[in-house]
């Protein structure tokens, strides 16, 4: 571009080399902060478009596949203990017992603390017929969960009086459970049912033991 010179002579030129070398360093700052972020960030996206995909095959009822699809998102991200307890769903779905069992296992050592592990570990545990540690994650889940919600208490009540229930493991305290998640948020259909269930087991229970005094 052509610029006028102070004392009325011949017009000068801004050196274009300038202007391009700060654009180059511009673009070259850009990339050394945007770059690591992709490297990171690439692996992360691909993973989340597998589970996408995953989800999708789920909601037509495809377990298998929807679990298939799980283990290539995993390929690409396997820091994410939620992935290992989504797969571990779909794995339930897939009656995969053994390897749903290990994914929650995996994702407990990516994320010690969290008690949705041990609500979905007790159902694989029950499938497996390991009925005393499936009511023990869950005793270990209301020890730990002082901080709980009420109605979350009352949820983590329900559960293990239903794996106490289905193992026939320790029925009278069980019924007891119930009872307490029943008077935490009242008479709620969905807590009856194990309550149902737990005096079949007490029946049941009586009956093996010549007793019918229920």
């Amino acid at each position: 571009m052509a610029l006028p010179h102070a004392c009325g002579g011949r017009p000068t030129v801004a050196p274009a080399g300038r202007t391009r070398g700060e654009v180059l360093v511009v673009l070259a700052t850009i990339a050394l902060v945007l770059l690591p972020v992709a490297i990171v960030e690439w692996p992360r996206e691909i993973a989340r478009w597998h589970q996408a995909a995953a989800t999708e095959l789920r909601l037509r009822d495809d377990h298998v596949a929807a679990v298939a699809q799980m283990d290539r998102a995993i390929a690409w991200d396997d820091r994410d203990p939620q992935m290992f307890l989504l797969r571990a769903r779909y794995k339930l779905s897939a009656e995969q017992w053994q390897s749903g069992l290990e994914d929650c296992d995996h994702a407990r050592r990516l994320n010690p603390d969290d008690p949705e592990v041990g609500e979905l570990r007790s159902q694989f545990l029950q499938h497996l017929g390991r009925h005393r540690e499936a009511v023990a994650e869950w005793r270990e889940i209301l020890q730990d969960g002082g901080s709980a919600l009420p109605v979350d208490r009352a949820h983590q009540l329900n559960g293990m009086a239903y794996a106490m229930a289905v193992g026939d493991v320790d029925v009278e305290l069980g019924l007891a459970a119930v009872e307490t998640s029943l008077r935490i948020i009242g008479d709620v259909a969905a807590i009856l049912d194990p309550a149902g269930v737990l005096c079949f087991g007490r029946a049941v229970t009586a009956r093996k033991s010549g007793d019918n005094q229920l």
